[in-house]
Formats: structure tokens, sequence, C-alpha cells
């Protein structure tokens, strides 16, 4: 359901899903007709008390739901064959109040040794027994005394005048049964519930105003019970130690593990952000899942685009190991509006309607042509207008070589001369430009977030400095110009290049800044940037340092995880 975007299933599809569940996901074709509706509930009657059959071969373990569903079974009859002879025809809400209303006035008894086991009494029962402790719950008005009286014709004065039980009588019975239960105890304990909910009442029962007030200085004690849960949170932090078991699963990340996972660019800045979140979701692999929405989410956005940009220089290059980008090129690319459009079509159907491959070739990388429509329409063309200024905008650049698009790295790093770790990465684009006669290679992130190019300081790619966000995108950088150079021993100029999609019509494409520098070449500040890389993920390999999550507004605002953890923070 979450994969597909499933809003409305249909009965058949959840029958051929869950065929056990086919007497469930039955729809009553006409709900005016209370014959089938009078059918599918029987049905389902004799499906629940089947299943709790089969649960268990201790046939007296289901005694007391086979009880209930015998009595519930009785009234369902009862009113089919009552709607029958008198040919009554109802819609199903009418049905299932009738339902309701008899099934409220029945009773199911309670079968039992009274020398084993636990007694399950009324008040009535216990007039003529002694208890050392009693515990009443309920104890609201209402509920002790109920509300509940003697269905009759015969009008409250006619009573009155010939000596007939009345109101003030039945209330009577109930405070001396009461008052007689609770004469010889111990210990009494009388509960009630303070809260109020709709209809509900939050009142004492009359008989505790009484206990307050005649025996204001007896050893009457009233105490209110709450949960006291702190407005921000935990009051201690939660820690997570580095027992045993979870080094082992750390240590998967190590070069020399036989159990080799690798540390992505996510990660490690989910590290930095928080360590506990780090655990919960890398760690322990606890992935929960988004709710299905009706509207395209930025990530999948984002995926779209990434599939696009990848696509729209890839089937130019074909073959070839590169492929010179000049002006006129580009040029075609933006006149190209059908081609662009099927591109944008396919990637959409793929990523979005997760609509299946109708393409003859089974190996062909466009999925489907089905036409959009609706929102994905709308996204589509807005996708194009991003295309169409990225085609524009990269002529500044010309000629440039493109090299590869969402190409994917694994390699080990060395941290330190007793820690290398497994990296891997996707880098969104790589290619070559000449610029006053310096060749050097770009390595360029696709992001169609609200992501920064202007770093203040350098310090920001691994902490929040101030009110400004720290530069995790700029960081994801770093490690893609790292993997590229170790993966293809390339020990030339590589310059970091962020391709903000949304700040193109203002700002155009800028440059990676640090210190409001144009930062041309990733080695200037390489050299710290792997020091302080190194010594965070060095506590991540160190037992003696716990997880702990680290709260601030950026981090927790949008963390799956906060309401494990308990420590978001509020503006």
């Amino acid at each position: 359901l979450n994969t597909n975007r499933l809003f409305t299933v249909s009965a058949k599809d959840l029958r051929e899903l869950f065929p056990e569940l086919s007497t469930i996901f039955y729809p009553v074709d006409d709900l005016k007709e209370a014959g089938k509706v009078f059918d599918y509930t029987l049905t389902l009657i004799q499906f629940i008390d089947d299943a709790l059959q089969l649960t268990s071969d201790d046939k007296e373990r289901h005694a007391l739901e086979h009880g209930f569903l015998t009595r519930y079974r009785q009234s369902v009859e009862q009113l089919a064959r009552v709607a029958a002879k008198y040919d009554i025809t109802m819609k199903e809400n009418t049905f299932f109040h009738l339902i309701e209303r008899t099934v409220s006035g029945e009773s199911v008894n309670f079968i039992g040794e009274p020398l084993n086991g636990l007694q399950i009494m009324g008040v009535l029962e216990t007039r003529a027994l002694d208890f050392d402790n009693i515990i009443i719950p309920s104890m609201n008005e209402r509920i002790f005394p109920r509300k509940h009286y003697t269905r009759s014709f015969i009008p409250d004065l006619l009573r009155r005048c010939y000596g007939m039980a009345t109101i003030e009588f039945q209330e009577c019975i109930y405070a001396y049964y009461f008052y007689r239960m609770i004469s010889r105890a111990s210990n009494v304990t009388l509960l009630y519930d303070a809260r109020t909910a709709g209809a509900r009442s939050s009142e004492m029962s009359r008989y505790l105003y009484q206990l307050l007030y005649l025996y204001p200085d007896g050893n009457v004690r009233h105490r209110n019970a709450f949960f006291d849960i702190p407005a921000t949170g935990r009051n201690k932090p939660l820690e997570i130690k580095k027992s045993p078991d979870i080094m082992h699963r750390i240590n998967r990340y190590l070069a020399l593990s036989d159990e080799k996972r690798y540390l992505s660019p996510s990660s490690i800045n989910c590290y930095i952000n928080c360590p506990l979140q780090f655990y919960l979701q890398y760690v322990c692999d606890l992935y929960i899942d988004d709710d299905v929405v009706d509207y395209m989410d930025e990530s999948t956005l984002g995926t779209i685009v990434h599939r696009v940009a990848e696509l729209s220089y890839k089937r130019c290059r074909g073959d070839k190991p590169e492929i010179k980008i000049t002006s006129e090129l580009l040029d075609s690319l933006m006149n190209e509006k059908v081609e662009l459009e099927r591109l944008i079509t396919r990637s959409i159907n793929e990523s979005y309607n997760k609509l299946p491959n109708n393409s003859p070739n089974p190996d062909s990388e466009y999925v489907n042509d089905t036409p959009l429509f609706g929102q994905a329409l709308v996204i589509g063309r807005t996708i194009v207008h991003f295309m169409k200024k990225l085609f524009e905008l990269e002529k500044q650049w010309t000629p440039f070589y493109f090299v590869e698009g969402e190409k994917k790295y694994r390699c080990t790093y060395k941290l330190n001369d007793k820690i290398t770790v497994n990296l891997t990465s996707t880098i969104d684009r790589i290619d070559r430009i000449v610029d006053n006669n310096e060749e050097r290679v770009r390595i360029v992130d696709y992001k169609t977030g609200s992501d920064n190019t202007d770093v203040k300081e350098f310090t920001n790619l691994f902490e929040k400095t101030g009110s400004d966000k720290r530069a995790k995108a700029v960081l994801q950088l770093f490690i893609y110009s790292n993997v590229y150079a170790m993966d293809n021993n390339y020990h030339g100029p590589l310059q970091p290049m962020l391709y903000c999609f949304r700040q193109f019509s203002i700002n155009g494409i800028q440059p990676v800044k640090i210190a409001k520098e144009p930062l041309t070449d990733y080695r200037i500040y390489n050299e710290e940037f792997k020091k302080r890389l190194s010594a965070k993920l060095s506590d991540l390999f160190n037992p003696e340092v716990p997880f702990t999550p680290n709260p601030h507004n950026d981090t927790c605002k949008y963390c799956k995880f906060k309401l494990i953890c308990g420590q978001a923070v509020e503006n």
C-alpha cells in the first residue's frame, strides 16, 4: 500500500491479497436489503467463532468469547426474523443501531467453580458476605449507583399513591448494599475517573461525597493519581551504552569485517546530527514508514529531477566515455520539447505513479509512456521549467565534458592508524571543465531543497554556528570528492558544486563559497576536513562513547524517532 500509494483499495484486491480474510472484505451489494446485511453479519460472527476455535485445542479457553458470540448471533437472528415476518425495509445504519440496542440489553451468564479461580459477582451477591479488603473501581456518578430504572407504564404519582416501589426506593437499596458491603472491611479502596471525555461524567459518586462529609476526621484519605509527563520530554536524556552486541553491529562498517556494511554521506550526516538517531536507523535497522500522502513529497521530486538530469546527458553521450557539451548542444536539448517531456513522463511514472514497464525491451531504462494527469502533470511542467533553466545556465561553463551521472563508488577510508571504514557514495554528476587554461574535475550534486551554497565558516560543515544551519550538503560534496580521488587515484583539482534547482531563477548557478571565497579546489580545506571527519567517526567505534541525542530544532523537527527519544525541542 505504501509503495504503490494505494488510497482506495477494492474489496476484490483485498480478497486476492489476503484470501483468508475474504469473509471480512466481502461487499454487500444492496445496503437497503436487510436480508443481505443480516447474512453478512451472521457469516462474520461464524468466521470469528471458527477463528477462535482454531487458535487453541482447548475449547474451554475461549468459552467466554464463544458465549458472547452466541448471544450476539441470537440477537441478530431474532431481529432478522422480525424484519422478515413484517417485511421491514431498513438501511444498514438502522440495522446496526437496532443491533446495538438489542445487544445492550443482553446478559452473558458466567459459570464457574466457587472454590477455584477468580469469581465475578455483582453487588447483590455480596450482601451476605464480609471482606477484609475491598477495591471498587468506577465509583463515578451514574455508574455507582447505576442510572438504571425499572421500565414501567405506571406513572410515578400512581406508584406513590398505591405504595409501589419508586426511584428513591431503588436508590435506597443501592445505598444499603454499598454500606453493608464496606461495613466490616479493614481496607476499602474506592476508585473514580476524574477525566471528562465526551458525555462521560467525571463526577465522584454521591457515596464518596457522603463518606467525606460524614467522616471528616476519620481515617479517610483522598489521593489524586496522575501520570507525571514533563512537557519538554524526558528529565534524563536517553543514552544507549555500547554493549558487546552493539559494538559487533557497529564493527560491520570496518574494512576488515566479514559482514561488510558501508557508511554513506547521508549516514555520516545523520551521525553528526544526532548519534542516537544513527543508532536507531543504521545500527538497529529501524525504519518508520512514511504516511501515504496524496501528493508528491520532496524526496520523490528529488528522485525524479535526478533521473531526468541523468538521462538528458547520458542519451547524448551514448556509449562514449565522455561527451563535449557545447552551447549548440544545450540549445538543442532545450528545444527538444517532445523528448524532454517523454523523459519526464517516464521518470514520474517510474518513481511516483509506480507503473509497470511497458517497453518491449525488458532491459530498457525507460519505463512507461502513459500520459500524466492531475498533480503529476503539474509537477511534470515544473520539472520542464527546471531542466530548461539548467540547460540555459550551463552555457556559461561551455565547453565542458560530461563524464558520468549517478556514478556509484565503494571504497575504504582510513580514519587513523587503527580504524579503516567502508564508504559508499553515489555522485549525481561528474564532468570536466577548462577554466583559464586550467582543467579541473567538477563533482556536482543536484538539490531540489533549500540548501545553501554559502558557508560562513568551515566549521559549519560539522556543527551549527549561530543561526546558520549546518552545511550538510557541502560536507557530502567533500566526501564525494575524496571518494572520487581515491577510486580514480586522482590528485588534481576537484571543484565541489551544488545545483540548487529552486534558486535557479533567483541566483542562477553559484559556486560553493567558504568564508565568502569561491571553492575551486577541495584540496584547500581537505586536510582539515579529513582531520575533523576522523575525529567525529572515531567516536562511533569507541565503546566508551555512548549514543546520545543531540536535540535542536533542525534535527528534531523532522526526526521520525522523536517520540521514542523524547528530546524534541520547541522554538
